[in-house]
């Protein structure tokens, strides 16, 4: 067809998307935007109200149990930057990519396409349209600015400890003996945090080695070192524990890394999944695996690694499942279309191991993100995932070698599964009972079901990981409140004793150590309450004793158990 008759028909599919996005079917709109796009890819209004599309799939999704089509700003960011490129005259191409850069988290960016839609506004005889967008694109510009100065003023989290008290420090001190001892490598949580600390090590001292040089023409160069970003994140899959800034030049340097990786390889680092994907093809097509392999592994990385640090410092949860999610759609995506390439060709992030790891940090992620915003994040979409990442588990083709990396990629993941399952039915059970229930059955299946999954949590740890006794005594808590007897109970509450002086000489320092020393100092002290209670006779192995701290935080107990 000619390029009129194109345009023809790429107008009549505009109008059909228009009037799918007016009744709310965003997919189906988004389908019709992308077919006009193929046939007139120089229209700033086509890939603007694609845009908008992938802005409201994110607020249909979050509710159902498939993250599959669900948050898509990255590449609602890609398309409105493209409309802007194509027309930076139009105001509202700039006005969804500001509001699309909010939702990333890029605070500075987001000031200035709010500034730039403002501008692209008629300076006088606006039409009453335009006056409409004028102020809401100045109240946004204004929200803009107040998150930013927010953000500028809050200074990121430096980690000070004494020398040789991290958990990192104490393990790697402990390693000689405990190697010595061949049969207790698999159980040590040791090999795990030490292991992450050399890729934590080993991304730092890349990242030193930026230096800037002087073109011949007098320009400055940064220059650097490539690997800084694929350590760093292979030591947040192994243990994200790890994660710490112990230089106040931290996060510059990163930033200044990001650069350099990604201009070194090419990596895609303005656009969404969508478009990566097609790029990815498009240039192992042309350009062989060597290029794309490289490129695509970095722009993964950097997904990964700004998604946590979203969360992890900001507290931006919902940012860090755009981004983590992001990262593993396209994973499973690679991990599908080139099932029959070879590892060294298609690189080491489409392996099961790296995919899962990534799942399990999406997971964490995720469930961060279901108690900051509940309304947006469902618990349902949290358990699938759970469920989603055990089932994977059936085949595990991970030789056994080193024992940090084998227990990073099973074991591990396996107790970050369980343990979300058991959070799923605590969730469950706090909601249901602010809605004063009849049916309170409900409510002990949910906290037996939540303490059944903590015990397999704790179980899938070593005996000397904080994990390990901080699930034991979640278990606890709520078979304590299920009613369930001491026979069951009384074993648990021994084991946390038993194991929490292994686990104090590595973890004593972290953050949930510190934090949960009471807990655990509790549930000692409940041992010995509930053993003289049965030499005292008070007690017996069929006693469901429940914890005064637990009737005071649930007045109405007594009453719903009879």
């Amino acid at each position: 067809m000619s390029d009129s008759d194109n345009k023809t028909l790429a107008a009549q599919l505009k109008n059909t998307g228009n009037t799918f996005f007016a009744a709310k079917k965003y997919q189906a709109a988004y389908n019709k935007y992308s077919e006009a796009i193929r046939l007139d890819d120089n229209s700033a209004i086509l890939y603007a109200n694609r845009a908008a599309c992938s802005q409201n799939l994110r607020k249909l999704t979050f509710t159902a149990a498939n993250f599959t089509i669900s948050a898509r700003f990255l590449d609602a960011a890609s398309d409105a930057k493209k409309a802007t490129e194509v027309d930076g005259t139009y105001p509202k191409a700039w006005a969804r990519l500001a509001a699309a850069q909010s939702r990333l988290g890029n605070d500075q960016s987001c000031v200035d396409s709010w500034k730039k839609a403002l501008l692209a506004l008629p300076i006088e005889n606006l039409t009453a349209v335009e006056l409409r967008q004028k102020g809401e694109y100045e109240s946004e510009l204004k929200t803009a600015q107040s998150k930013l100065l927010k953000t500028q003023t809050t200074s990121p989290t430096i980690i000070v400890t004494k020398d040789g008290q991290t958990p990192w420090q104490c393990a790697i001190a402990m390693e000689d003996d405990i190697s010595s001892r061949p049969n207790e490598s698999f159980q040590s949580s040791a090999f795990v945090i030490a292991g992450a600390y050399r890729d934590w090590q080993d991304g730092e001292k890349k990242m030193k080695m930026q230096k800037v040089t002087r073109s011949p023409q007098g320009m400055s160069m940064m220059s650097g070192w490539t690997g800084a970003i694929a350590s760093l994140t292979n030591a947040i899959l192994r243990d994200d524990r790890i994660f710490h800034m112990s230089d106040s030049r931290w996060t510059d340097m990163y930033n200044k890394q990001v650069s350099i990786e990604a201009q070194q390889v090419g990596a895609w680092v303005d656009i969404g999944p969508k478009q990566v994907i097609v790029e990815a093809v498009k240039r192992q097509h042309t350009q062989g695996w060597n290029a794309v392999r490289p490129a695509l592994s970095t722009t993964i990385r950097l997904w990964i690694m700004r998604g946590f640090m979203e969360q992890t410092i900001r507290q931006n949860h919902d940012v860090g499942v755009e981004f983590i999610g992001r990262a593993l759609e396209v994973l499973r995506w690679g991990l599908n279309e080139w099932k029959d390439v070879p590892e060294e060709q298609k690189g080491a992030i489409f392996v099961n191991s790296f995919i899962r790891g990534v799942h399990s940090l999406y997971l964490e992620t995720y469930m961060k993100a279901t108690m900051s915003q509940p309304g947006k994040f469902s618990l349902e979409t949290l358990l699938k995932e759970a469920q989603d990442l055990l089932a994977d588990f059936e085949v595990i083709e991970i030789p056994i070698a080193e024992p940090g990396f084998f227990l990073s990629f099973t074991a591990y993941l396996r107790g970050r599964a369980f343990a979300m399952i058991g959070f799923y039915n605590v969730q469950k059970a706090k909601r249901l009972f602010t809605q004063k229930i009849d049916d309170v059955k409900v409510l002990f299946t949910h906290w037996r079901e939540a303490a059944d999954a903590y015990v397999k949590a704790a179980n899938s740890y070593p005996p000397d990981d904080e994990m390990h006794i901080w699930f034991l005594t979640c278990a606890c808590q709520n078979y304590f409140l299920a009613g369930t007897p001491l026979s069951v109970t009384l074993p648990l509450l021994e084991r946390i004793r038993v194991a929490y002086p292994n686990v104090m000489k590595i973890w004593r320092n972290s953050a949930l150590s510190v934090q949960s020393g009471d807990t655990y100092q509790t549930a000692i002290d409940t041992e010995q309450i509930c053993r003289e209670g049965l030499e005292d006779n008070k007690l017996t192995m069929d006693s469901d004793y429940l914890p005064d701290g637990l009737i005071s935080q649930l007045p109405t107990y007594d009453d719903l158990r009879h």
